[in-house]
């Protein structure tokens, strides 16, 4: 058919349906085959057959959004939807911010919490069909959309952060000056003169004698520098430092020194992070320990934490490391004489091999058992007595029970007593007239010289 004009339907009769069409035929006007009934049904079922997808792609759009308000409500974890790079985009109940988990080599999450920044992510997205379900997720980030207003606030905050980078900087350039000021009136230290030396990193006083001193061009009586050389150190390792950085070598500041000391050597510790809260911690690098020379253990070796580990095994795993923790950090004279060399050496390795908390149990006991009870604060003590019999707990041990007594025995011992016993011993000594009394708690000065 050629004709684009209106095309008429023909008769329903067999007789007048022919002539029509051979009429039609041979005058060349526009004709169509077949019955109003049958075109009339075609186009019945192609309208419904469209309204039915339509309806039916509006429903499961429907149901997808429905699922996702019903998990951010009842808190199940489901995601919003995935973009063509694989990310999936999170949102929870008890929280408003956006989440975007990314699974390229290793699974890591993102999280966005200002609306601005959520629209600028919808942004980036473009055409993608994730857009739709952030856009209804997001109100307030969908707001921002309109006349551009998240590209504002995002330069404000970048304005807003230029600044307070000013500020900090004035605000460390006048904590310096005021520093400065500080040290112009105090008396300059001499070349020759035994100094401690700040690090860099202020987590450190080093033993130093000065070399030169650095006096300002202008005003000759002011210095701005000292030339130092470590004590110990070769003279490659002599610099400039600046006067702030030196201070007096007296009582106080050399116990702050030793104070700085343990807390770099406690910090070495190789801890499993579930120990770091126990009182053999901070003891376990003190002098006059009862181990002697022995070297402390690598406690994460002994607890063999693996990402695999499962719970059972990264709590016994931790009670090990524990358990050698306390017994490493035990001071001289805590055990007694029978707690020799063979007997300390065998109960490591029972302890770095037990399998199961019975063991581990036994082997808190016997330790407790070799603990001299003058070493062990009698309040904790009697805590510790509550606690159930030894061949019950051993027999029904558990690796709460097992963590529990081990916490306990912590508590128990008096890893700094050592100080106490040492001068109340030389005190005696003293009185007899035995010769003249250590004491290595003399006490410090409360001023700090120079510092």
């Amino acid at each position: 058919i050629t004709d684009g004009g209106m095309v008429e339907f023909l008769p329903w009769n067999e007789e007048g349906f022919q002539h029509e069409l051979k009429l039609r035929y041979e005058a060349q006007i526009p004709y169509v085959t077949g019955s109003l009934a049958a075109h009339e049904c075609c186009a019945i079922s192609a309208h419904n057959a469209r309204k039915d997808q339509v309806v039916n792609e509006h429903k499961e759009k429907r149901r997808v959004l429905l699922e996702q308000d019903s998990g951010m409500l009842c808190g199940r974890t489901l995601s919003i939807g995935k973009d063509g790079f694989g990310r999936t985009y999170w949102k929870f109940k008890a929280d408003k911010a956006l989440f975007i988990c990314t699974s390229d080599e290793s699974i890591s999450w993102r999280r966005y919490v200002d609306p601005e920044v959520i629209a600028s992510i919808i942004i980036a997205l473009g055409k993608e069909p994730i857009t739709s379900e952030l856009k209804h997720a997001f109100p307030e980030a969908t707001a921002l959309l309109k006349g551009r207003k998240w590209v504002q606030l995002l330069l404000k905050r970048q304005f807003i952060k230029e600044n307070t980078k000013r500020e900090i900087e004035k605000s460390k350039q006048d904590l310096a000056d005021n520093v400065e000021e500080e040290y112009e009136d105090e008396e300059p230290y001499q070349v020759g003169e035994e100094v401690l030396v700040e690090s860099r990193c202020g987590r450190m006083l080093w033993n130093a004698s000065i070399l030169a001193v650095s006096h300002n061009s202008v005003d000759t009586d002011k210095v701005n520098g000292y030339r130092i050389r470590y004590k110990g150190w070769s003279s490659r390792f002599d610099e400039w430092v600046t006067p702030y950085r030196v201070v007096e070598p007296v009582d106080n500041n050399l116990s702050i020194q030793q104070e700085m000391i343990q807390d770099l050597q406690n910090g070495k510790l190789n801890l499993p992070k579930q120990l770091r809260g126990m009182n053999a911690r901070r003891h376990v690098n003190s002098p006059d320990r009862a181990r002697g020379s022995l070297r402390v253990p690598d406690f994460m070796d002994i607890a063999r934490i693996t990402p695999s580990s499962s719970s059972l095994e990264i709590s016994l795993g931790v009670g090990r490391a524990g358990l050698l923790l306390i017994e490493a950090a035990l001071p001289d004279g805590a055990v007694d004489t029978s707690w020799g060399y063979s007997l300390s050496a065998a109960w490591r390795n029972v302890v770095q091999t037990a399998a199961g908390p019975s063991t581990l149990m036994a082997c808190v006991f016997l330790l407790e058992e070799h603990i001299d009870p003058e070493w062990m604060d009698p309040h904790m003590v009697h805590l510790l007595a509550c606690l159930p019999q030894r061949w019950k707990a051993i027999r029904e041990a558990t690796v709460s029970s097992l963590c529990l007594r081990i916490t306990m025995l912590d508590q128990c011992v008096q890893y700094d007593a050592i100080e106490h016993l040492n001068h109340m011993a030389n005190k005696n000594e003293s009185t007899s007239g035995s010769g003249t009394a250590y004491n290595n708690t003399s006490s410090t000065t409360n001023t700090k010289g120079k510092k």
